[in-house]
C-alpha cells in the first residue's frame, strides 16, 4: 500500500466529515440529517461507500443532490480501515470528523469543537458520546452551554484519561467523536505507519487499536470536552455485535502486538499499562466469536495459538499497572482465567459477560431463523 500526499483545495472547508458506509440503508438519512442540521455550516460531507448491496447509496445520492457539499465515493467492498482511508485522501478540510454510518450528532457539535480550535498548538478536540437505539428518546437539538468544562493536556498526558479514571473525560478509542487536525495525518510516522501497517494488517490498520492512538500520541495538545454530542446507535447490525469471524477479527492479535511493541521502542510505559487491560479482553472477545462459530478450523486454532503467545509475552504488564484506576480485580481474574482453563472461562465468561453485553448466541439464532 502507497501513502499518497493529501493535497488542498483552493477553497479548503474549515472540516471535512467523513462516514464510511456499509448497507445502512435503515440509519444513513438520520444519520446525514444530522450533519445537515449542524449550527456551523463549512463542512464538506464525504461518504465513502464499501460496496454495498442494499438501497444505501441512491438514499445518499438523494442528499447528494440536494447540498453540493455532499461527496459520495463509491468502491469496491475493501473494509472499514481501506474506506476511512479512502475518504481521507479525498478530504480538503483543515480539520478530519469522522462518523459512523448509524450514528447522529447533536446540531452544534461542529461548532462546540471549533470553538477550542483556534489555539495553532491543539491537534486533537475529543466531546463525550451516549449509547442509544431504537428506544431511545434524542432531541439533536436541545440547548447546550457554549463553554462547557474541559481539560487540556498534551497528546502522551492524554493516555491517562484513556481507562477512565476522570470518567467525563475517558478517551475513547474509536475514531468517531474526535476533530483531528488536517497535519496530524501528515507527520512522518503517521505516514510511516500507514504504509507498513496497511502491508501487514491491511483489514485493521485504521481502527480504534491501531492508528486512533498514534494520533493521539502525536498530538501536541488534546482538549476534552465534558459534553455528550455523539450518540452512538447500538443495534443488532453493529460490528461488534456480529458474532462471525474472519481474517478481518483474528488479524487483531497483530494489530495490539504491534502497538504494544510502538510503545516499548518508544519507552512509553504508560500507553501500555492505560491499555494492557483493553487489549487482552479486546482479543479474548474474537477468540470467543471464534469459538462459537469457527471452532475447530485452521484460522481459529492459529489465532488460539497467536493469543497464547500474547499472553507469554505480555501478561506481565497486567501485573505491573501502577494505577489502579487502569484496571480492576475482576477484569484481571478474567483475564488470567483464559490460561488457566478455556472451558471454564467459556462457562463463566463468555456466557455471563460476552453474551450479557453482546447476545451473539442470540444473533446466532436469529440468522439461523431467516
Amino acid at each position: 500500500m502507497t501513502i499518497k500526499a493529501l493535497e488542498r483545495n483552493s477553497r479548503m472547508p474549515a472540516i471535512s466529515v467523513i462516514i464510511p458506509n456499509y448497507n445502512t440503508e435503515k440509519f444513513i438519512a438520520s444519520t446525514i440529517e444530522s450533519v445537515l442540521n449542524q449550527t456551523f455550516s463549512d463542512f464538506e460531507l464525504i461518504i465513502v461507500d464499501d460496496g454495498s448491496s442494499d438501497n444505501s447509496v441512491a438514499v445518499i445520492q438523494s442528499y447528494a443532490a440536494k447540498d453540493p457539499r455532499i461527496q459520495l465515493v463509491e468502491n469496491p467492498h475493501k473494509g472499514l480501515s481501506h474506506t476511512r482511508m479512502d475518504g481521507l485522501s479525498k478530504a480538503s478540510g483543515e480539520w478530519i470528523n469522522y462518523m459512523d454510518s448509524d450514528d447522529l450528532i447533536h446540531s452544534k457539535t461542529l461548532e462546540l469543537m471549533m470553538r477550542c480550535a483556534s489555539d495553532p498548538s491543539v491537534d486533537m478536540i475529543q466531546i463525550r458520546h451516549s449509547d442509544f437505539s431504537e428506544t431511545s428518546e434524542l432531541n439533536l437539538q436541545s440547548e447546550q452551554s457554549d463553554s462547557p468544562h474541559s481539560e487540556i493536556c498534551t497528546g502522551k498526558e492524554s493516555f491517562e484519561f484513556s481507562r477512565g479514571h476522570v470518567p467525563n473525560y475517558a478517551i475513547k478509542a474509536g475514531p468517531w467523536g474526535k476533530l483531528y487536525r488536517r497535519t496530524l495525518f501528515e507527520k512522518p510516522e503517521i505516514v510511516q505507519w500507514l504504509h507498513e501497517a496497511g502491508q501487514k494488517f491491511p483489514y485493521n490498520y485504521f481502527n480504534d487499536f491501531s492508528l486512533i492512538p498514534l494520533l493521539q500520541y502525536f498530538s501536541r495538545e488534546v482538549i476534552l470536552l465534558d459534553i455528550i454530542l455523539y450518540y452512538h446507535r447500538v443495534h443488532p447490525g453493529n460490528i461488534s455485535a456480529n458474532p462471525y469471524v474472519g481474517p478481518t477479527h483474528y488479524e487483531r492479535v497483530q494489530v495490539v502486538d504491534a502497538m504494544i511493541q510502538f510503545y516499548e521502542a518508544h519507552n512509553f510505559q504508560t500507553g501500555i499499562y492505560v491499555n494492557i487491560t483493553n487489549y487482552f479482553l479486546f482479543i479474548l472477545s474474537y477468540w470467543y466469536k471464534g469459538w462459537l462459530t469457527d471452532r475447530g478450523s485452521a484460522m481459529f486454532l492459529q489465532n488460539q495459538a497467536d493469543v497464547s503467545a500474547f499472553y507469554k509475552k505480555y501478561l506481565h504488564y497486567l501485573n505491573e499497572i501502577p494505577n489502579p484506576a487502569w484496571t480492576s480485580f475482576g477484569e484481571k481474574m478474567v483475564i488470567k482465567l483464559w490460561r488457566f482453563s478455556k472451558p471454564l472461562w467459556v462457562f463463566l465468561v463468555g456466557n455471563l459477560y460476552f453474551e450479557k453485553k453482546y447476545h451473539y448466541k442470540q444473533s446466532l439464532r436469529d440468522k439461523g431463523s431467516t
